[in-house]
């Protein structure tokens, strides 16, 4: 019985690590199209430039 618990942990803990890494690779993916497509050249709010936020998130910035 033991033996079927710490498989049933295993699985979860492989289940959870696999959707972190499909996470991972789907942003980086989109933030590497994104970055490829050239409709986001765009006018950047300045407080925009140093935030590190805009790094990761494959988002349109509109200076509004």
């Amino acid at each position: 019985m033991k033996i079927k618990e710490n498989l049933k942990k295993l699985k979860n803990i492989l289940l959870i690590i696999g959707i972190v890494f499909i996470t991972i690779g789907g942003i980086i993916t989109l933030n590497f199209n994104y970055a490829q497509s050239p409709a986001h050249e765009f006018e950047v709010p300045l407080y925009a430039i140093d935030s590190p936020i805009y790094d990761f998130l494959p988002v349109r910035i509109d200076s509004t």
